[in-house]
């Protein structure tokens, strides 16, 4: 009985550090797709598809090694996804509703990890974007600057929330 007690309580907290291990191995992919993702917004918000396509391409280089297979494997394909169909856009118009599809899943990450960054991170709303149904995005900075319509409504948008690192902690608290 003690041999097997002993087994347990092993198996109970190597889990626990490993469940830890994996969070700061998360937080970390998190925050490194961060700035390929911003670079993204930047350029679709300057109507610069050149610059958009360079920085997904970067996106999805990160992607396959960064992360984690067991707690991110669902969240990664779509942003792959998504990710390609801007490298592959034609237009800013293809370009455009394959980043808000990119965006869901980073503000869903982003919020669930936590991330690091030399800038103040925001997420920011655009009501009007997609025929008035809306669409969401992380930026630097509270200056909106809407990747959805570029320079034609550049500063359409509300500063909806503010991402912060102390997630990324909290996360590996909680586990």
């Amino acid at each position: 009985m003690k041999k097997l007690t002993s087994l347990s309580l092993g198996l109970l907290f190597g889990g626990f550090l490993l469940s830890s291990a994996n969070a700061e191995v998360e937080a970390k992919t998190a925050t490194a797709l961060t700035e390929p993702y911003l670079k993204i917004q930047q350029g679709l918000s300057a109507d610069d598809l050149a610059a958009a396509q360079a920085a997904a391409l970067a996106f999805v280089d990160i992607i396959p090694g960064k992360l984690p297979e067991a707690s991110a494997a669902s969240a990664s394909e779509p942003m792959r996804t998504a990710a390609k169909q801007i490298q592959d856009a034609t237009t800013l118009d293809n370009a455009r509703p394959a980043f808000l599809k990119l965006s869901n899943q980073m503000i869903t990450l982003s919020k669930a990890l936590g991330v690091s960054s030399d800038h103040e991170l925001f997420i920011a709303n655009c009501p009007m974007a997609f025929n008035n149904q809306g669409g969401q995005w992380i930026q630097k900075g509270e200056a909106i600057a809407n990747p959805y319509f570029g320079a034609s409504m550049f500063r359409c948008g509300e500063i909806v929330e503010a991402i912060t690192e102390v997630a990324a902690d909290d996360h590996a608290a909680h586990h």
